[in-house]
């Protein structure tokens, strides 16, 4: 009976230094970040290691927005996060809506994004954003645009639009937040 209690407290420890350690490490520093900032007030962006115990993953999980929010407002916090997180490296950034993973980037390009965050022109980063992201299978559900500038800033805006619907705007559209 003694070793059956001895094991549920050290689950217990285990399981707490788990949550803990996410928390210090991510969570804490990117809830810091977006909610410093009050345009963000209304969008809740959580960070965590995948399964809470793989630092090569990071996944930013999407779990609420309110309606008065647009995809811009929603894209800066994950902008936010690369920002606050950009000293620390990850093969992969997973973004989630509501603990489902929807896509994932490759954890360079999330560096980038968070050492170019103050200096980089909004607008292209948003309108690059999409060639950068891959399907949770590695496949590229968007081609890097060519063309002229007008062309190419339109296709990239359309990307952006189908990408955020895709990560949360349907689940969101139909009530499920």
């Amino acid at each position: 009976m003694k070793k059956a209690i001895y094991a549920v407290l050290l689950l217990l420890v285990l399981g707490g230094g788990v949550v803990l350690t996410n928390y210090i490490l991510l969570a804490r520093p990117v809830n810091s970040k977006i909610n410093a900032d009050p345009r963000n007030k209304g969008v809740e962006l959580s960070a965590h290691y995948r399964y809470y115990m793989l630092p090569s993953a990071l996944v930013l999980n999407l779990t609420n927005i309110s309606g008065d929010h647009s995809q811009l407002d929603v894209f800066r916090t994950v902008l936010q996060a690369s920002e606050v997180l950009k000293n620390k490296s990850f093969n992969e950034v997973i973004l989630a809506f509501k603990g489902t993973n929807k896509f994932k980037i490759k954890g360079d390009y999330f560096k980038e994004l968070g050492e170019t965050y103050n200096s980089q022109n909004p607008l292209y980063t948003v309108r690059t954003f999409p060639e950068n992201v891959l399907n949770l299978d590695g496949a590229s559900p968007y081609e890097k645009l060519q063309g002229g500038a007008f062309g190419v800033f339109a296709g990239g805006m359309d990307q952006f639009s189908d990408l955020s619907k895709k990560w949360y705007g349907e689940d969101f559209a139909s009530g499920d937040n």
